[in-house]
C-alpha cells in the first residue's frame, strides 16, 4: 500500500512538472504577442520598462536597458548589421543616430502615421523634426518624440544664499557678479563653503563619453552667437573658427578651472554624485537625471534648486531626449503592432501618464498642464527651457564627426591647445570627412522619382530592337551580295562599317532600359552614340574622298591606286579625335548619374547622366562633328558629277542635310526638357531611329531596288551623270585628231563631253574593280 501511494505521488509530481514545462507563458496564453524594445540605462528607461510598457494592452513589451557606451552598438552592430537581425522591434534612438538608421534602411517610414494620428501643432517644430525627420526639411518622418530632454542648472540654494546670489544672468558678465563664471568664482572664493564653484559633464575621451563634452560646449557656443557648421552647405571650415566660438571655448576652459581637479573627466554619474554629496555647488545636467536629485539617495536633495542654464548674446540649449522608431528587420505583422504602440504612446492620456512616471513629454499641451508643472520641483524649469533647444548633425557620419570634435575639445579643455588651434583642428578634420562623404554637396530631401513611362519605354525599346534586326539583315545581305556590281563599286567593307555605326547608335538607346541610369549605362550610352555617329560619317567620307582622288587624277590621265587599306586609314583618322575625346571624357570627368530636383517644391527628382564639365565636352564634340559635316559638304560638291555607281555625293548631301536638321531640333529639346525622362527618351529615339532609317533608305534603298529590278550587275549605265544627267551615248568624233588634241583640256574638264567622260568612267570602273 505504501509502495502504491509513493508511486502515485511520484506520478503526480512528474505529471505536474511536465505540465509546468509545457505550459505557455501568461502572455502567450492570453494571446498577446511580444515586442522587444531597447534603450540605455537611466531612469526614463526603467520607467518605460516597469511602468509605461505594461499599460499597452495589445502586446507585452520587453524593454532592455543597456549601458550608455553600448547603446549604439547593441542596436546597429548586434542587430541591424548582424546576420540575425530582427532582435528589436522598437528602438529608442538618439537624434544623431537617425541619419545612419534611415540611410541604412534599418527603420521604417512613419510619415503616414504622423499625418493620420499626430497633431503636429501640439509639438515644438525643431525637436519634433530632430527626433524623426530625415533628411532635414524633407517632411518625411521615421520616428516621433519619446523622451524630451534639455539641460537645466542645478545649484545649492544654501550656498547661493550665503554669497548673496539670486540667479545667474549670462555665462560671463564682467560688469557684474551675476554671470555663471562670476558666481562660480565667488563660490570658490567664499570662506567656509566647502564646495567647488561649477562642474558639468565635460568628459570627452573617457570610456562612456559619447557626446557628453560636445553637448556641454555646443550650447555655450550657440549662446555666444556661434555655429558649429552650416547645415545648408555642409561647411565647417570657415564657420567653426569664428570669434564667437573662440570666446565660448575660452569660457568653457575658465569654467573647468572653477571645478574639481578631475572635472575634465566628469561624466553624468560623476556629476550627479558630486552635486548630491556636496562636492560641487553648481552644475548643468540633463533634466532626465532630475529624479536622482530628489530621491532618497541624494544627501543634498533638500538643499538643491533648479534654474535655466543661462545664455549670453543669444539663448540656445542642446537638445536632449530621443525618438521612438520601428525596426525594418522584423516581420510586417510585428512592424504593424510596433506602429500601433508608437501611435498609442503619443496620445494625450499616455503622455500625461508618462510625466507622472518621471518622463518628459514633447507635447506643448502637456508641458503647460498643471499636472506636469506640479510633478517635480524642476518641472517648471523644463517647460521654460525646452523651447530653446537646438540640435546638431544627424548624419550617418555622426560618430566620426563627433570623435573629431571630442578630440579637439579635449585639447582646449585641458589647455594643450589654444581655443583657436582646437577649433581649426576640428574644422579641418570634419570638413575633410564631409567633403569625402558628400562630394556633390548636401543630400537633398527624398522626392518622388520621375522615370520613363513603362509603356512608352517598352514600345520604343521594341521598335529599336526591330530596327536593329533590320540593320543586321542588311549587313548579311550586303555581305552575301558583295560581288554584285551595285554593292561592289560602293565598297562593301565600308558599307558594313556604316551599318555597324547604325547598330551602335541603336544600341545606345538600349541603355535606357536601365532607368534611372547607373554609371555603366551612362558610359555605354556616351561611347555607343558617339562612335555610332562617327562610324556612319567616317566610311562615307573615306569613300567620297577616294572617288574625288581617283577622278581628280584620271581627269589628268595620271595613274592612281587607292586601296581599301588607304580608305580605312582615313576612317581611322576620322574616328581618332572622337576616341581621344571619349577617353579623356571618361578618364578625367566620367559621366555618372546625377539627381536633380523640381526646385519650386522639391516634390520630384529626375536622375540623368551628367558631369561637372558637360558643356565643355559637348562643345568640343559638336565642334568636331561640325568639321566632319563641313568636310562632307566639300567632298559632296567636288564629286557631284561622278557616276552614281562610284559616287554617293547626292546621298551624302541628303544625309548631311537631314542629320543636321534632326540634331538642330532634337538636341536642344532633349536638354531643355530633360526634366521629363519620357519626353527626352522619346525625342532621342525619334532622332536616332530616323537617322538610321535615312541611312538605310538613302544609301542602301536604291541599291536593293536595282538588285530587285535585276540590274544589280548591269554596268551599262556606268556613265550616267548623277547630278547633271547628260547621256553617255554619242556619235563618233568628227572634229578631227588635231582639233581633239587642241581642245584636250576642255574635253577633260567639261561635264558635257559624253565620249571622254564615258571613257573616264570605264577607266574608273576598272580602278574601282582593282581597289575594292
Amino acid at each position: 500500500m505504501q509502495l502504491k501511494l509513493t508511486s502515485l505521488l511520484v506520478l503526480l509530481l512528474a505529471s505536474g512538472l511536465g505540465l509546468m514545462l509545457t505550459m505557455p507563458r501568461a502572455t502567450e496564453a492570453q494571446g498577446l504577442p511580444v515586442l522587444r524594445a531597447i534603450w540605455f540605462e537611466w531612469d526614463p528607461c526603467f520607467a518605460f520598462r516597469d511602468q509605461l510598457a505594461p499599460l499597452f494592452k495589445e502586446a507585452t513589451i520587453e524593454v532592455t536597458c543597456v549601458p550608455l557606451g553600448q547603446w549604439h552598438d547593441a542596436i546597429f552592430r548586434d542587430d541591424f548589421l548582424s546576420n540575425s537581425s530582427g532582435k528589436w522591434d522598437i528602438v529608442i534612438l538618439d537624434s544623431q543616430f537617425i541619419g545612419e538608421a534611415v540611410t541604412g534602411g534599418h527603420v521604417i517610414e512613419l510619415t503616414q502615421l504622423v499625418a493620420d494620428q499626430i497633431d503636429l501643432t501640439d509639438y515644438f517644430a525643431e525637436p519634433f523634426a530632430a527626433y524623426g525627420e530625415y533628411p532635414p526639411n524633407s517632411k518625411r518622418y521615421f520616428g516621433v518624440p519619446f523622451e524630451a530632454d534639455v539641460q537645466f542648472l542645478v545649484y545649492r540654494k544654501d550656498i547661493w544664499e550665503q554669497i548673496g546670489v539670486r540667479d545667474v544672468f549670462g555665462y560671463d558678465d564682467p560688469d557684474s557678479d551675476s554671470g555663471l563664471l562670476q558666481v562660480a568664482r565667488r563660490i570658490n572664493a567664499a570662506p567656509g563653503v566647502g564646495a567647488y564653484g561649477y562642474a558639468s559633464f565635460w568628459c570627452t575621451l573617457c570610456g562612456d563619453a559619447y557626446d557628453q563634452g560636445a553637448t556641454c560646449w555646443n550650447q555655450i557656443a550657440w549662446s555666444y552667437g556661434g555655429e558649429i557648421w552650416d547645415p545648408a552647405t555642409f561647411r565647417v571650415d570657415g564657420v567653426l573658427q569664428q570669434k564667437a566660438n573662440e570666446d565660448s571655448l575660452d569660457l568653457a576652459r575658465q569654467l573647468i578651472l572653477e571645478g574639481p581637479p578631475n572635472v575634465i573627466d566628469y561624466d553624468f554619474g560623476n556629476l550627479v554624485g558630486a552635486l548630491c554629496d556636496g562636492t560641487v555647488a553648481m552644475g548643468a545636467i540633463w533634466a532626465g537625471f532630475g529624479p536622482a536629485f530628489t530621491g532618497e539617495g541624494c544627501a543634498m536633495r533638500d538643499r538643491l534648486g533648479f534654474t535655466v542654464v543661462p545664455g549670453q548674446r543669444t539663448h540656445a540649449l542642446s537638445l536632449g531626449g530621443m525618438g521612438v522608431h520601428v525596426s525594418s528587420h522584423v516581420s510586417p505583422e510585428r512592424q504593424q503592432l510596433a506602429q500601433r504602440f508608437v501611435a498609442w504612446s503619443q496620445q494625450q492620456t499616455v503622455q500625461r501618464a508618462w510625466v507622472e512616471m518621471g518622463g518628459y513629454s514633447a507635447r506643448k499641451s502637456v508641458l503647460a498642464s498643471g499636472l506636469f508643472i506640479n510633478s517635480a520641483a524642476y518641472a517648471p524649469i523644463f517647460g521654460v527651457s525646452y523651447p530653446l533647444v537646438k540640435d546638431f548633425w544627424n548624419l550617418p557620419e555622426y560618430a566620426q564627426l563627433l570623435q573629431i570634435q571630442m578630440q579637439g575639445l579635449y585639447g582646449a579643455f585641458s589647455g594643450e591647445l589654444s581655443s583657436a588651434q582646437a577649433l581649426d583642428q576640428i574644422a579641418k578634420g570634419q570638413q575633410a570627412l564631409l567633403d569625402e562623404a558628400y562630394p556633390d554637396g548636401p543630400p537633398r530631401p527624398p522626392a518622388d522619382p520621375v522615370t520613363i513611362i513603362v509603356g512608352v519605354q517598352i514600345a520604343l525599346l521594341v521598335l529599336t530592337g526591330l530596327f536593329m534586326l533590320l540593320v543586321v539583315a542588311t549587313m548579311v545581305a550586303v555581305f552575301v551580295k558583295r560581288h554584285v556590281a551595285v554593292f561592289h563599286f560602293s565598297s562593301p567593307i565600308f558599307m558594313e562599317l556604316i551599318l555597324l555605326g547604325c547598330l551602335l547608335l541603336l544600341s545606345a538607346l538600349l541603355t535606357y532600359a536601365q532607368d534611372p541610369p547607373n554609371t555603366v549605362a551612362c558610359q555605354f550610352h556616351l561611347w555607343l552614340s558617339v562612335l555610332g555617329v562617327c562610324l556612319i560619317f567616317g566610311p562615307l567620307l573615306a569613300k567620297t574622298w577616294r572617288v574625288w582622288q581617283i577622278y581628280q587624277k584620271t581627269s589628268k590621265f595620271m595613274s592612281i591606286r587607292i586601296t581599301n587599306a588607304d580608305c580605312l586609314k582615313v576612317t581611322a583618322g576620322v574616328m581618332a579625335p572622337a576616341v581621344i575625346l571619349l577617353a579623356v571624357w571618361t578618364g578625367v570627368d566620367t559621366n555618372r548619374p546625377k539627381t536633380y530636383y523640381d526646385e519650386p517644391n522639391d516634390g520630384e527628382q529626375v536622375t540623368r547622366c551628367d558631369n561637372d564639365h558637360l558643356a565643355i565636352y559637348l562643345g568640343v564634340l559638336f565642334g568636331y562633328l561640325g568639321v566632319l559635316v563641313l568636310a562632307g559638304c566639300v567632298f559632296a560638291f567636288l564629286t557631284r558629277n561622278v557616276a552614281t555607281e562610284f559616287n554617293e555625293s547626292r546621298y551624302l548631301t541628303v544625309l548631311l542635310y537631314n542629320l543636321v536638321l534632326i540634331s538642330a531640333v532634337t538636341i536642344p529639346l532633349i536638354f531643355f526638357i530633360s526634366d521629363d525622362p519620357t519626353v527626352s527618351f522619346a525625342l532621342e529615339c525619334a532622332g536616332f531611329l530616323f537617322a538610321v532609317l535615312l541611312v538605310l533608305g538613302v544609301l542602301f534603298g536604291p541599291k536593293f531596288y536595282r538588285l530587285a529590278a535585276g540590274k544589280g550587275d548591269d554596268r551599262s549605265t556606268l556613265g550616267t551623270r548623277g547630278a547633271r544627267g547628260t547621256t553617255t551615248s554619242s556619235g563618233p568624233n568628227t572634229s578631227g585628231r588635231n582639233n581633239s588634241s587642241n581642245n584636250h583640256n576642255n574635253h577633260t574638264s567639261s561635264n558635257s563631253d559624253p565620249p571622254i567622260r564615258q571613257e573616264m568612267d570605264t577607266v574608273v570602273s576598272q580602278i574601282f574593280d582593282d581597289s575594292c
